[in-house]
């Protein structure tokens, strides 16, 4: 199958998707969004991320949402806020390697002028939104493998992808996502676009756009045009679609499926221990090892 490529606009005009109020959703933007990028100058490539997922959980009002790669929690937040207003007593289960009490450098918009800052993700987020929205967010702290296994995760209805952006990193956490999910999901992968060990695109291209109808939503062309990331002129952006758990199961497998997961956790615990290591002995990151996951 060919990949339905929409505008944002388009998108959210064909499916009749509602905007977030600006007052209250800029308050977000300022507090969470900006960050420093590879150029070392401050950026927002996050706003239409943030955006884009209000509308969509507003719109499909989903009782259990599942995101890999809470970050500052920008998409975490901007979700709550749908969920709030859907008045559902729906919940997010995010996870991040990032502890919720680590120290982080962030940056805000402070009438108009960046502002950095070391806070914590916790003391981000309880200064920013209602403790209402925090009590929708369950944080979920370590890799994705593990609390898969560790962690008693309801059956979920949306699914946001956005973790680790190497190859199998997101065919994990999608393969993850099948097994999780209800009898019809919807799922949002972020960052398709043709940057070196970026495998979102390698994935849709050559394994799901085969057997699910994807729609590619063009988010953030103007900030890829400006910076020209490895030369980047391809379409880029966000990847929607639906599918059952019975047809993706039977697309898949479940046998491979979980011989694949099985696989990615050993080499998960393997990366856990080079990272513990790197940091106590900062020498070994210049030394390169093979690759590990073989």
């Amino acid at each position: 199958m060919k990949l339905n490529i929409l505008e944002l606009d388009e998108f959210i005009t064909l499916n009749e998707l509602e905007k977030p109020n600006p007052e209250i959703f800029n308050k977000l933007v300022n507090n969470l969004s900006f960050y420093k990028n590879e150029l070392n100058e401050i950026d927002n490539g996050n706003y239409e991320r943030g955006a884009l997922l209000y509308s969509l959980i507003k719109k499909f009002k989903p009782k259990n949402i599942l995101e890999f790669g809470t970050a500052h929690g920008f998409g975490t937040s901007s979700m709550s806020y749908a969920i709030n207003e859907n008045n559902n007593n729906g919940k997010i289960y995010t996870i991040d390697y990032l502890t919720h009490n680590e120290s982080i450098q962030h940056v805000k918009m402070i009438e108009n002028e960046a502002k950095n800052e070391i806070t914590t993700r916790k003391k981000l987020l309880t200064e920013t939104i209602p403790e209402k929205w925090l009590n929708s967010i369950t944080f979920l702290e370590g890799y994705s493998g593990e609390i898969y296994q560790h962690h008693d995760i309801p059956k979920i209805d949306f699914f946001y992808i956005d973790a680790s952006h190497f190859y199998e990193a997101v065919k994990h956490d999608f393969f993850i996502s099948i097994l999780l999910s209800n009898s019809s999901s919807i799922f949002l992968l972020d960052d398709y676009i043709d940057i070196k060990d970026f495998g979102v695109k390698k994935l849709i291209d050559n394994e799901l756009s085969k057997h699910i109808e994807i729609t590619l939503i063009k988010t953030d062309q103007e900030r890829n045009s400006e910076n020209e990331i490895n030369d980047v002129k391809a379409n880029s952006g966000m990847c929607f679609f639906k599918i059952e758990q019975k047809k993706a199961l039977e697309t898949f497998g479940e046998k491979e499926i979980n011989s694949f997961l099985k696989k990615y956790v050993s080499f998960e615990r393997r990366y856990k221990i080079r990272k513990i290591l790197n940091q106590k002995i900062p020498f070994l990151q210049k030394v390169r090892f093979s690759r590990i996951f073989k």
